[in-house]
């Protein structure tokens, strides 16, 4: 019990410099290394940043995180509300979508991704708390990764719960970033970085040890996948689940109209393995999820766009060119220029069918 004491409280006190150096520039920099030093030390742990997960030299590529922008309109003068995961949350090559939603179309954007990291799993809840007139029609853009669109679909669509996201509750927030990160933050720090990347490389090289958190993994070219997304891709059933989700995305599409007088636009991201599967042994056949779930939502006349097949349409007419970061789960500019154009022209249809 003793020794038990004498790891956990040193461990403890180091979790919580680590919390105040997100307020300490100066403490921050004695901790943390350079491509690691930012304000909120969470957030490679959060946004899909595999290399940073297993950091094993053989996939290591440089990415860049900016600081999460304001929304620089209240939600009445906005004529679009975005929400989505860390596609929004996070910025694609040094600007945020909904920036770029903003400089290339001139839409009025108010994107809850910003303030609410738990938007994407209840988004009802998100535009209750919404203060706006209800008399002129709004754009919903409702963004998920394809691994997480059948669990919110199902769990989360189109209910509401009551009280406070935990994004908001400073107790549970406080705690949350003390015990569930301190690992990766002493793992990341001056000293402790360099003997784990020494050490995880020479075991991917010698044994092919990788961590739990990468699915899969291709060496030509050298790419990481997500175990989520694998994970996703293996038990995805059609046509069943696309069924299941069609219909709960049409009772959200429903009550969003009828309460708040918003037009919803859905959008499923296609997952990184579910494009670049043939990269990796196994003989993984697509499910065709996606597709599927277009076709359903196209019959109900929700507006959708079909990602994959626009992605693999672009993979089979330039192979060389890569739509997701080698070593990160989301897309890269070239998937990105593709979204942002897809979503403009289907913003713009929209909006001369319904007004605004």
């Amino acid at each position: 019990m003793r020794n038990y004491k004498l790891y956990i409280i040193p461990l403890f006190v180091l979790s919580l410099a680590f919390l105040y150096s997100e307020k300490n520039d100066g403490l921050r920099n004695i901790l943390l290394t350079p491509e690691f030093n930012f304000k909120d030390t969470s957030v490679h742990n959060r946004y899909g940043d595999l290399y940073r997960l297993c950091k094993v030299d053989n996939f290591r590529e440089g990415m860049y995180y900016a600081e999460k922008p304001e929304p620089k309109l209240s939600p009445d003068s906005a004529d679009i509300f975005i929400i989505g995961d860390s596609y929004f949350e996070r910025p694609v090559d040094g600007e945020f979508l909904s920036s770029d939603l903003e400089k290339l179309f001139n839409f009025k954007i108010y994107d809850l991704s910003v303030l609410n990291g738990r938007a994407a799993d209840f988004p009802v809840e998100a535009i209750k708390n919404l203060n706006y007139n209800k008399e002129k029609n709004k754009i919903l853009l409702l963004e998920t990764t394809e691994r997480l669109s059948y669990s919110r679909a199902l769990n989360s669509y189109p209910g509401s719960r009551g009280g406070a996201f935990p994004d908001y509750d400073g107790i549970k927030d406080l705690l949350y970033r003390t015990f569930l990160y301190r690992q990766f933050l002493v793992e990341h720090s001056r000293i402790a970085l360099p003997v784990v990347q020494f050490k995880n490389t020479l075991n991917f090289n010698l044994f092919r040890v990788m961590d739990r958190n990468i699915g899969a993994y291709s060496m030509e070219p050298p790419m990481l996948f997500y175990v989520q997304d694998v994970e996703f891709a293996n038990h995805t059933e059609m046509p069943g689940d696309a069924d299941k989700t069609a219909e709960k995305i049409e009772e959200l599409n429903t009550l969003l109209k009828q309460n708040y007088n918003i037009t919803l636009l859905y959008i499923v991201i296609p997952d990184k393995y579910s494009i670049y599967n043939d990269y990796v042994t196994g003989g993984y056949k697509y499910s065709g999820f996606i597709p599927g779930l277009v076709k359903r939502l196209n019959e109900k006349n929700i507006y959708t766009i079909d990602l994959y097949t626009l992605f693999m349409k672009h993979k089979q007419q330039s192979p060389g060119e890569l739509l997701y970061y080698k070593s990160d789960s989301h897309f890269n500019r070239t998937g990105k220029n593709i979204f942002l154009e897809e979503v403009g022209k289907k913003i713009r249809e929209m909006k001369l069918k319904i007004g605004g």
